[in-house]
């Protein structure tokens, strides 16, 4: 199993540091991973950077194969799941974000009935659909549009989410979470050397298989902060090559 100690070493190796006599120090390195985690997530859920017109659609993105939807899962909040409650809305149609969301993926209002002779409930699931903020005012206005417990409507605004109709209660609310830092936990012996502390550390918030594009990430980062051409170059081909 690959640690936070292992990319930190890999990310010196990569940067030459016994020739060029420069280091990637424990708290530079710490200090970018806590950015590097973005990085990637950014990377992985959809580059804004990549978008054209009419077409927003980013080279990467959440849900657009099977192999990204497997690298953010452990990302992934279920609020209506198996582990974690509805997300709660009260009498004035209005619901907290939880501290840790990211990314919003999916909002569905739930309700069941039953039918006579069945011991198993029918799930009926309404999409809640988002609509910006230019459309909410002409959509609770227009007679035809107006959203009822058939066709509910959101928005999202500073800190929590405003349904209607307000009389939804609680709904199933799925996202992306931040991820948790990295951290290099270390001690320095008495030849001052860096001996890494598993027990003060945080692995990456990562599978294990994208720990490559994690160290990447930050190799690429010190190689311009010691404006190396070599690695600087070296790290955007690793980036062209697929990491």
């Amino acid at each position: 199993m690959k640690t936070i100690w292992d990319i930190y070493q890999f990310v010196n190796f990569r940067l030459n540091k016994d020739q060029s006599g420069r280091v990637f120090t424990p708290e530079e390195f710490n200090l970018a991973c806590g950015f590097a985690d973005y990085e990637l997530m950014k990377l992985k859920y959809g580059l804004p950077e990549q978008y054209r017109p009419g077409m927003p659609i980013p080279a990467q993105g959440w849900e657009i194969t099977q192999e990204i939807t497997d690298a953010l899962s452990h990302l992934k909040v279920y609020m209506g799941g198996r582990n974690e409650a509805q997300l709660p809305i009260d009498k004035d149609g209005y619901a907290d974000i939880p501290e840790n969301y990211l990314h919003y993926s999916s909002i569905a209002f739930v309700d069941y009935s039953y039918v006579c002779g069945d011991e198993e409930q029918d799930e009926i699931r309404v999409p809640v659909e988002v609509v910006k903020d230019g459309d909410w005012d002409t959509r609770i206005a227009d007679v035809l549009m107006k959203p009822d417990m058939e066709y509910p409507i959101c928005r999202f605004n500073s800190g929590y989410i405003e349904f209607r109709p307000r009389k939804l209660g609680s709904v199933d609310f799925t996202y992306l979470r931040k991820p948790n830092p990295s951290v290099l936990g270390y001690t320095i012996d008495d030849n001052y050397n860096i001996v890494y502390n598993e027990i003060g550390s945080t692995q990456p918030d990562w599978p294990e298989q994208m720990y490559n594009e994690f160290a990447v990430i930050l190799y690429n980062w010190m190689a311009v902060n010691i404006k190396s051409g070599v690695n600087i170059q070296d790290a955007q081909n690793r980036k062209i090559q697929g990491w």
